[in-house]
């Protein structure tokens, strides 16, 4: 099964387990970098997801917006392996597929439950518990390159700029190109020097926005939009594709495409693949829904609730038909669509 860390007991009595190969519970796959908590009494996991980024601290506001579960216990671990059994296309069709019908985190219900005899084997681990865990390095993203200082200076200067615009309660829609960019100055997710322009692309967007006001609810075409998340109150994008030729007076079929996976995909690089270029699937009688899922943790615990958030907000700005919604996507995204359909 492969090697089990464990770490203190937390304030609900759980233990945090980290650094193990969860072959028995998915399929076979072998997922980057997990982390779940397995129940004293219950013998199962409440909570279960791959941190590749685990956190991403704003440095300006002291705030942690967490790419793990929806408490904000993030736990860094060990294994780094993808097992192609994960990947592959995925379609998942589901009638009455209602935003929020899932409600709180699925996997808190205790639904998807390790079998109990697995229990002794990881009692019999945790019996040496390390005192503290060791500092990780940094996988994904991977560090980019480090602009030159007049370049970090001017963005800088921008955001200081928008941020003042948008005032104390910012518009998710405008928010997350801001987002974005203060993301990849600060943590260094630039990759190619010519790449400035494309902060300076998104930093046009969000003044035009916040100048014009255009009303995206009626508009056409391909475009990005956020909404705010309620697990940790950030602006969290989405690309979506409105046909030309779309009735938006009546409901409309609704095609969620889970993409696949990108390490250096940040906040940066998705809204700016989702800005004016339409996906793989092009019907011209539906709306396309493009999930960011926090970038490249899989779907699971915070991706997955971004998930059902993003169609819930769809459908609460386009007349989204409830059962006529289909769930897809590719390699990481295929995996993420089996993974909500079965729940």
């Amino acid at each position: 099964m492969g090697r089990v860390e464990a770490f203190p007991a937390d304030d609900d009595g759980e233990t945090i387990l980290g650094s193990f190969d969860p072959c028995f519970w998915h399929l076979g796959c072998q997922l980057q970098g997990v982390a779940g908590k397995l129940h004293p009494q219950a013998g199962a996991f409440t909570e279960m997801h791959y941190l590749p980024n685990a956190l991403r601290k704003d440095d300006s506001s002291g705030l942690i917006e967490s790419n793990g579960c929806g408490h904000g216990r993030n736990v860094a671990v060990k294994n780094a392996i993808c097992n192609p059994i994960c990947g592959g296309m995925g379609v998942v069709s589901s009638r009455k597929l209602r935003a929020g019908a899932m409600g709180r985190h699925p996997l808190h219900s205790g639904m998807t439950r390790a079998p109990l005899f697995v229990l002794p084997a990881f009692l019999t681990l945790l019996v040496s518990a390390p005192a503290e865990i060791k500092p990780i390095p940094r996988l994904l993203p991977p560090q980019g390159i480090e602009l030159k200082p007049e370049q970090a200076a001017a963005i800088q200067m921008r955001l200081d700029i928008l941020a003042a615009k948008m005032g104390d309660a910012p518009d998710p829609d405008v928010e997350i190109f801001h987002k974005a960019v203060r993301f990849a100055l600060l943590h260094r997710e630039f990759y190619k020097p010519d790449q400035v322009k494309i902060a300076e692309k998104l930093l046009d967007e969000a003044e035009r926005r916040l100048e014009q006001k255009p009303n995206l609810d009626k508009q056409h075409g391909v475009y990005v939009r956020g909404y705010r998340s309620p697990i940790d109150g950030s602006a969290q994008p989405y690309g979506l594709e409105v046909p030309e030729k779309l009735d938006l007076s009546k409901p409309a079929p609704l095609w969620v495409w889970l993409h696949g996976r990108g390490d250096k995909d940040t906040d940066l690089h998705f809204i700016n693949g989702r800005m004016g270029k339409r996906g793989q699937f092009q019907p011209d009688d539906a709306l396309v829904l493009h999930v960011f899922g926090r970038q490249c943790i899989g779907f699971k615990s915070a991706g997955e609730i971004d998930v059902l958030d993003a169609i819930a907000d769809v459908a609460l700005h386009y007349p989204v038909d409830p059962d006529k919604v289909a769930l897809m996507g590719f390699s990481m995204g295929g995996a993420g669509a089996w993974h909500l359909g079965a729940h």
